[in-house]
C-alpha cells in the first residue's frame, strides 16, 4: 500500500469502524479486500498483547513461554466489511483468504520470526484469527 492507500483506510476505519481509531500498535499490515477495483473490506494486523492471561491460559503457555513465543502471533486488530458493498458470506471469504496470506505477507515485511534460533511456528498452526476469551465463546447446545 502506498501512502495515499494507507491514509485513505485510516479515514475510513476512523469514519466507519466502531472504535473510531485507526491505530495499530508495534508490526502492522494493512489490507484492502477488492472487488472489480472498489474497496469492499479493511483489515488490519498488528503484534500481540503483551499480557493477555485468558488467551496464554487458552494455548497453555506460562510466563515464561509467553516471553519466548509472543512474537509468534499477529493480532487481527480491525477489520471492517464497508457499508457500501453487501454480499452474503463477504467477511467469512475475505478474512478466510486473509489468513492463508497473512504469515507469508508478515515474513517477507519482517523477516524471520526466529529468535536466537529457537523454532517458530507458522501463524497457519495457531488458529489466531478466531480465538475468543472463555466468556466471549457460546454455549454448547442445540437448538
Amino acid at each position: 500500500m502506498g501512502a495515499a492507500d494507507v491514509e485513505r483506510w485510516n479515514t475510513l476505519m476512523r469514519t466507519h469502524h466502531y472504535l473510531a481509531t485507526s491505530n495499530l500498535m508495534g508490526e502492522q499490515i494493512r489490507y484492502v479486500a477488492e472487488h472489480c477495483g472498489q474497496w469492499v473490506a479493511l483489515l488490519g494486523w498488528s503484534s500481540a498483547s503483551l499480557k493477555l492471561h485468558d488467551r496464554d491460559a487458552w494455548i497453555g503457555w506460562t510466563p515464561a513461554m509467553a516471553r519466548q513465543r509472543l512474537q509468534l502471533i499477529a493480532n487481527n486488530a480491525r477489520f471492517f466489511v464497508l457499508p457500501s458493498f453487501d454480499r452474503p458470506n463477504l467477511a467469512s471469504r475475505c478474512l478466510g483468504l486473509n489468513v492463508r496470506r497473512l504469515s507469508d505477507d508478515w515474513k517477507e515485511r519482517y523477516g524471520d520470526r526466529r529468535k536466537n534460533g529457537s523454532p517458530c511456528l507458522p501463524f497457519k498452526e495457531i488458529n489466531l484469527a478466531f480465538w475468543l476469551p472463555p466468556r466471549a465463546r457460546l454455549p454448547k447446545t442445540r437448538l
